[in-house]
């Protein structure tokens, strides 16, 4: 498969810097065999760090923290639900619809991870901070052992 550890392996530079300045202009880019799957990823990537908002709106960073930390400790339902909840009342239709499109991908790659290397923990590393931003003031190393 073409994917095995893209997410981690930076595309060439001077693709992406053309892709991306095509992109910009509003002209029409295509995808194609021409184009690396890593140089894609690394598109994909800038693309979600470039945002002047994340996905996930500053504004829910507490509280998704909050409940992904519960989460991870003791797995129950209840705090999917709760994210779940969160997702849909403080998200606009626009970047949930980016954010279930962006899983059901994500999810593809799990879905082969003998092939493609990249698990659920390797994924949310490589995009949990670029879906997701605390406010600048916050002390990013307060919340290193949280993603």
């Amino acid at each position: 498969m073409i994917f095995q550890n893209q997410f981690s392996v930076p595309g060439k530079q001077s693709s992406v810097k053309e892709l991306r300045d095509r992109y910009d202009r509003g002209l029409t880019t295509e995808f194609n065999t021409t184009h690396s799957p890593a140089t894609i990823s690394s598109l994909l990537k800038i693309y979600l760090q470039s945002l002047p908002e994340p996905i996930i709106p500053i504004s829910s960073f507490d509280d998704c923290l909050a409940i992904g930390s519960r989460f991870k400790y003791n797995n129950k339902a209840e705090d999917l639900n709760n994210l779940k909840q969160l997702i849909e009342t403080n998200l606009s239709n626009i970047n949930y619809a980016v954010l279930a499109y962006l899983c059901l991908f994500l999810k593809k790659l799990t879905d082969h991870v003998e092939v493609t290397k990249m698990d659920t923990e390797n994924l949310a590393l490589v995009f949990g901070n670029n879906l997701i931003r605390p406010g600048e003031e916050l002390d990013l190393d307060m919340i290193r052992g949280h993603k």
